[in-house]
């Protein structure tokens, strides 16, 4: 069978190539369906190798034809298309007429609106158009104003202001601003220039995306109330995916300590609740189909309450299909499945390919699945393996023999540390002992994925953000441990603080200890200047090489795992 790695590195060519022309998505169909053809008939004839060129080629072609069909989907009235073709203009203050997608963003200087277009006024008349409008209020306009309207998420409203395009640095090498805001749907920008140029007008019900996004803006007013003006703006960042109250100091500590990815809802995050749920249904003996309804429904809920959903949903879809493969399969293969979830994202919307959190996304999963854990595999699993049943020495002959000396040395260790203990001391130090063991095995796995990770997204973090920060491996332990007690914890206590305003309190406590804990850790490792550099973006060659080195090595290392497995599956012998 043909890694889908392969298929969605031949879908992702074609994307690119269909970017620098997005038009004739028939054609490319008809392209693509005859090469599926054709590769079926040379695997009738048993030339195989032609048929996977043919197959990589049929998926190239797709590729292409997502490009040229997302392109023709745009709507025609969209409202940065209708300024490209000259039928609106920008000059001066327009009426906007829409649907606020969130609750109004209350922050440091003021508010911040976000509206679906619906129409807009021009010369006395209504003309429709659709996309986004994202509006700032500032607080010297509010002034002598009074309070702004009270809306919320889902009601529709009038503004009068008026807007622009959002602007690029020229820069070599600057954030597309442009891009990111466009892939939330957000097309223009402005400024009100009083509260009372936004109105509510009446409208229908909300739908239920609204009173999604009014519970979201629940759980922020929430972690505000519980967590202080200290530590809500990194709970907020680090649950919900609200950066708008964390200092840019702070920002770039998180940097340059290489621990960002902590401050911002990625696959870490998505990784620590997915676990915490499979842990407490495993403690409410669900059932495996039980377990993955219940992990895949609160993934989903957890997708459309946080505000940063890009990265999340691709997290998310990862984490489903892992989720969903345990119950068809005992071993999982984790490159295939973040391979299956990258078609589905790229199939649904071929321009995620261009967003450096996409590529950052899949990269750094890929790396894990196809460098990382083959290392782990000769390295700390074994010992993992010979941990179980340690007591049991008739186990011993099915390890490996460096394992099963592993396995005689820890328990004759133990025996001579018991010996001079008492019964029941005895078995808690035999606990320690293993649980210390365990610790240190922990510990070699957040290094080494730390390091594979930092080494295999190292050219697209310097081309993206111009920085090398060395103290990563390092600063992602304590990171990483922390994060995986504040995101189940924390939401806990947000949840529980809905209901129980006292309870969640209480629980919030040891939340902010765990958050000033990692604020701390962060800024003690940005304190060491040395560690981190800027540097220019590398040239696109350079990328390539970088990028095929890292293909040969995981290629390699995949082949080695997957010969040790067959290899240990053959020569361990039936237990007695």
């Amino acid at each position: 069978m043909i890694p889908l790695i392969w298929m969605a590195v031949a879908l992702a060519v074609g994307i690119a190539v269909g970017g620098i022309w997005p038009h004739a998505g028939l054609a490319w169909m008809v392209l693509a369906a005859s090469a599926v053809a054709a590769g079926l008939l040379l695997v009738r004839r048993g030339r195989l190798r032609t048929a996977l060129a043919a197959a990589l080629a049929a998926w190239c072609l797709v590729g292409l034809a997502a490009v040229a069909l997302e392109h023709a989907a745009q709507p025609a009235d969209r409202v940065d298309r209708l300024i490209a073709v000259g039928r609106l203009g920008l000059s001066e203050p327009l009426r906007w007429r829409g649907r606020l997608v969130d609750d109004p963003l209350r922050l440091p200087w003021g508010y911040r609106y976000v509206i679906a277009l619906e129409r807009v006024e021009v010369a006395g008349k209504y003309i429709p158009v659709s996309g986004g409008l994202r509006l700032n209020l500032y607080e010297d306009d509010i002034e002598g104003e009074g309070p702004p309207p009270p809306v919320r998420a889902g009601d529709t409203v009038e503004a009068l202001a008026q807007a622009r395009l959002p602007r690029n640095f020229l820069d070599p090498g600057a954030f597309d601003y442009r891009g990111y805001l466009a892939r939330q749907g957000i097309e223009l920008e402005g400024t009100l220039r009083s509260p009372l140029l936004l109105r509510r007008l009446p409208g229908p019900p909300p739908t239920l995306r609204a009173r999604i996004a009014r519970l979201r803006g629940a759980l922020l007013h929430e972690a505000d109330r519980v967590f202080g003006p200290t530590n809500a703006p990194v709970v907020r960042a680090m649950l919900l995916g609200d950066r708008s109250f964390v200092d840019s100091s702070l920002s770039q500590a998180f940097q340059k300590a290489a621990v960002y990815h902590v401050l911002v809802i990625a696959g870490l995050h998505v990784a620590v609740l997915t676990l915490a749920l499979f842990w407490l249904c495993r403690r409410l003996r669900l059932s495996p189909v039980a377990t993955t309804l219940v992990v895949v429904a609160v993934l989903a809920g957890y997708v459309m309450v946080v505000q940063d959903r890009p990265p999340v949903e691709r997290a998310a879809l990862m984490a489903a299909v892992v989720v969903v493969a345990r119950l068809f399969t005992r071993r999982v293969s984790l490159l295939n499945s973040v391979s299956l979830a990258a078609i589905v994202l790229l199939l649904a919307g071929p321009r995620e390919l261009g967003d450096p959190s996409f590529q950052l996304s899949f990269l750094a999963a890929s790396v894990i699945a196809a460098v990382a854990l083959p290392w782990l595999d000769r390295t700390s699993v074994p010992y993992w393996r010979g941990l179980r049943h340690l007591a049991d020495s008739t186990r011993d002959s099915s390890h490996p023999p460096r394992v099963a000396q592993f396995r005689l040395d820890l328990r004759q260790l133990t025996d001579w540390i018991s010996s001079s203990l008492p019964e029941r001391l005895a078995r808690v130090a035999r606990k320690a002992v293993e649980w210390a063991i365990a610790g240190g095995l922990h510990v070699w796995e957040l290094v080494l994925l730390s390091l594979v990770i930092q080494l295999g997204l190292l050219p697209v973090l310097v081309a993206d953000f111009h920085r090398v920060s060395l103290s990563g491996p390092m600063a992602n332990v304590p990171a990483v441990l922390l994060t995986t007690l504040i995101v189940p914890l924390g939401f806990l206590a947000l949840v529980v603080g809905l209901v129980w305003t006292r309870l969640g309190a209480i629980l919030a406590k040891p939340v902010g200890w765990l958050v000033t804990a990692l604020v701390a850790t962060v800024r003690w490792f940005a304190r060491w200047r040395w560690l981190s550099y800027r540097l220019p973006g590398p040239p696109l060659w350079l990328l390539i090489a970088f990028l095929a080195l890292l293909v040969i090595l995981g290629t390699v290392l995949l082949r080695g795992r997957t010969a040790g497995r067959a290899g240990a599956e053959r020569d361990v012998p039936p237990l007695a």
